[in-house]
């Protein structure tokens, strides 16, 4: 990775840290135009034999493997229930992706975090390696989402030298699947606490200071009118203890960025 493309992604981690909530979002007119302009390029380039019928390429054993993360992934716990080797996640900046809370689950009718690709966002996230067998038991689990490749020159590794060698995949959709929250699918404040619980880990683990609220800042539609705050009685199913245990972490997150207990 060049220098100067370094130097950029450094300077925009340090903006978001210290923009406001909203900061760098474009209006909502040509934010719309940059995401279905996307969302044509994304369907053009990963119209491939394996994606044409489910959008799962085939996973090259001769090859390192890494799973990105950036919802409930980022969570210990939530993803060794997928993957238990997936204990270690380094943490990273994703560029190019939105991370939007847009993708409902039918199940649970509640609206979870997606990423799609949207030209000159970014997002922090984690990296873990995973087998072809690991990489399977997480396309069962992400099963709504399709997997695509990300380029390394949109990878840059916080807390550590160097971005191993290797095919580094994500969960995504293209902007024309998301779907917003409503009242009968919301935004569940379990789900919300399990995604922070994994930022303020990769926080702790790797001295990164304001990483937790990074996620929050670089993550867009925390749609305050449909959320559910079901911390007593969690309905997200990945929601355990260890989780629990950062409430007030979590909480002193949400209050700097001037959102209270009320409106949640």
């Amino acid at each position: 990775m060049k220098l100067s493309h370094k130097l950029l992604f450094i300077i925009l981690f340090i903006s978001l840290i210290a923009g406001a909530f909203f900061a760098g979002k474009e209006s909502e007119k040509n934010e719309m135009k940059i995401a279905i302009e996307n969302d044509v390029a994304f369907n053009e380039t990963t119209k491939t034999p394996e994606t044409t019928q489910n959008c799962r390429p085939a996973v090259k054993n001769s090859r390192d493997n890494y799973v990105i993360g950036y919802g409930s992934l980022m969570n210990k716990d939530s993803r060794m229930i997928t993957v238990p080797d997936a204990k270690f996640a380094a943490p990273i900046l994703v560029s190019n992706f939105e991370r939007i809370w847009a993708s409902r689950g039918t199940k649970s009718n509640a609206t979870y975090l997606l990423a799609i690709p949207n030209d000159g966002y970014l997002m922090n996230a984690i990296y873990y390696p995973s087998s072809a067998e690991d990489i399977q038991a997480t396309d069962l689990r992400e099963a709504s989402y399709c997997r695509v490749k990300v380029l390394r020159k949109d990878i840059l590794p916080l807390g550590i030298k160097s971005l191993p060698k290797g095919d580094y995949w994500m969960y995504v959709k293209s902007f024309s699947d998301a779907e917003f929250p409503t009242k009968d699918f919301p935004i569940l404040q379990s789900y919300a606490d399990v995604f922070l619980t994994g930022c303020l880990q990769t926080q702790g683990e790797f001295n990164l200071t304001e990483f937790g609220k990074l996620c929050f800042t670089t993550t867009y539609n925390w749609d305050l009118a449909n959320w559910m705050n079901d911390r007593s009685n969690p309905k997200y199913e990945r929601y355990s203890d260890t989780t629990r245990k950062y409430t007030n972490q979590i909480d002193s997150i949400i209050s700097r960025m001037g959102i209270n207990d009320d409106q949640l």
